[in-house]
């Protein structure tokens, strides 16, 4: 049996299987690994990137400062605070469980969950109060997804113990019905500031524009923002919203978290996507036309940066803005130090 007829079977038992399943699936994705990367070797010219690659800026580190954020490395001998927060990111997930076919020419035994979960646990190794937050899109790419609708990702990230996710267009893809559904059936916390919705959505307190979390004595505020649907998807896909303006409404959010909740931090899930040249809002726009933000961490446009991006906001400090490509080809990471 083929390494993906045993995934698919694994899959299948998941589904049957509950909690019991979900690990024999994770196991048949890291046979399927291990045989990818045995087979790889018959292609000339492969370079393995499959542990290098998908983590990325740990040797970076920001340092609050009065102009807002600095950068250095981490091993820089510039005296660090004692109140340092880990954030560790993805985005654009689209249902990639097994690593790219070794023939692909660009990303050949790359992705897939079982190394970034492998990734996840290294990092909480290092740090056990870590924030681990998703910017959209886990859904549709794969078969997985027109098979399971969307069950095999979300058990995947109620594993993985997710504090905050937003949602991408193509969260929508089956409708906004199953979308609310699925997220409330792995309790999955859902934050969203600028996508309006009517009662039959809003009584059911799934998706709210902010989530607060404290660890370690360190108060985040996260706020989630979304593309514009229209043009993404049919009307009936998302019916019962309404886009509203990002700038405004991740506003309005950020100052009640500073001002009110005093949180230490505040971190903006975005799906906008990195950089439009036009005057389409984007993660870079919208870092520049807005204050008391400290970082976004973007998705939809599948960018991969080489460092995060600095940028002056509306009041000429520095906030950060960065994603992590797609596919779980990356686990972004900053690591701040906090006044």
């Amino acid at each position: 049996m083929t390494s993906r007829k045993k995934f698919i079977k694994q899959s299948a038992a998941f589904i049957a299987g509950g909690a019991f399943g979900f690990n024999r699936l994770l196991n048949a994705a890291n046979i399927a690994t291990e045989i990818n990367l045995n087979k790889a070797k018959l292609f000339k010219g492969f370079v393995d990137h499959t542990t290098d690659f998908q983590q990325n800026f740990s040797d970076q580190l920001f340092i609050q400062s009065d102009n807002g954020w600095e950068i250095t490395s981490i091993h820089s001998k510039k005296k660090i605070k004692k109140r340092v927060v880990t954030i560790i990111h993805t985005n654009d997930f689209h249902s990639r469980f097994e690593p790219f076919e070794p023939q692909n020419n660009r990303w050949g035994n790359q992705g897939g969950i079982a190394r970034m979960k492998d990734l996840i646990d290294q990092e909480r190794q290092i740090d056990p109060n870590l924030f681990l937050f998703d910017c959209g899109d886990v859904f549709q790419g794969t078969p997985y997804f027109n098979i399971f609708k969307g069950h095999l990702e979300l058990e995947w990230m109620k594993k993985a113990g997710y504090d905050a996710t937003t949602i991408g267009n193509h969260d929508f893809d089956l409708g906004i019905d199953h979308l609310f559904q699925i997220r409330k059936q792995y309790n999955m916390p859902t934050v969203n500031c600028n996508y309006i919705l009517e009662d039959e959505w809003k009584q059911q307190d799934l998706i709210q524009p902010f989530k607060i979390i404290e660890k370690n004595g360190i108060k985040l505020g996260i706020i989630g923002v979304g593309i514009e649907l229209t043009g993404l998807l049919s009307e009936t896909s998302y019916k019962g919203l309404t886009y509203s303006d990002p700038i405004e409404c991740v506003q309005k959010s950020a100052n009640h978290l500073k001002l009110e909740e005093k949180c230490d931090m505040i971190i903006v899930l975005s799906h906008l996507g990195y950089k439009y040249n036009n005057n389409k809002i984007d993660d870079l726009k919208l870092a520049a036309n807005t204050y008391n933000i400290d970082a976004i961490l973007g998705g939809h446009t599948h960018t991969f940066l080489d460092e995060p991006t600095m940028i002056k906001n509306s009041k000429e400090q520095n906030i950060i803005v960065n994603q992590a490509g797609w596919a779980g080809l990356r686990l972004g990471k900053l690591v701040f130090s906090l006044k």
